[in-house]
């Protein structure tokens, strides 16, 4: 769907997020409050005229089970997030390619950080940090 009709969702963060040329992005959404998985899509680019697609995906992963998502040899990986909810570890990943049009380095780091951000705030969660 587009971005301006998520902001209700469980991907609405996006809406909110500063995304350059709003009106090029889409979202898909794949969260809700309880499952012990969740998602959010976003989409950048039009193939009707020809502009090249680029996917962003936000994970999220709640248990401990999750810490060997978010980890390479016991050290976080690159643009991950991790924090506690109800007392077990929450995680967060940003996969996609390194570079999107009118999104650095930085700005894919505040985009996991806006989504991990989001997600606490459902779950009511504490201790986020960041890795990126």
């Amino acid at each position: 769907m587009p971005l301006r009709e998520a902001a209700s969702l469980g991907c609405g963060w996006a809406s909110k997020a500063g995304l350059p040329r709003p009106e090029n992005w889409r979202v898909g959404s794949g969260t809700n409050g309880a499952a012990p998985t969740g998602r959010c899509d976003l989409i950048h680019g039009d193939k009707e005229v020809g502009e090249d697609e680029y996917r962003l995906t936000f994970a999220a992963w709640y248990g401990d089970w999750s810490n060997r998502l978010t980890r390479e040899e016991g050290e976080p990986r690159d643009l991950t997030a991790t924090a506690r909810c109800a007392g077990e570890a929450a995680n967060f990943a940003l996969g996609g390619p390194d570079k999107v049009p009118g999104i650095d380095r930085g700005g894919l780091r505040d985009l996991l950080e806006t989504f991990a951000r989001d997600q606490l705030e459902r779950r009511d969660c504490s201790g986020l940090q960041v890795w990126g």
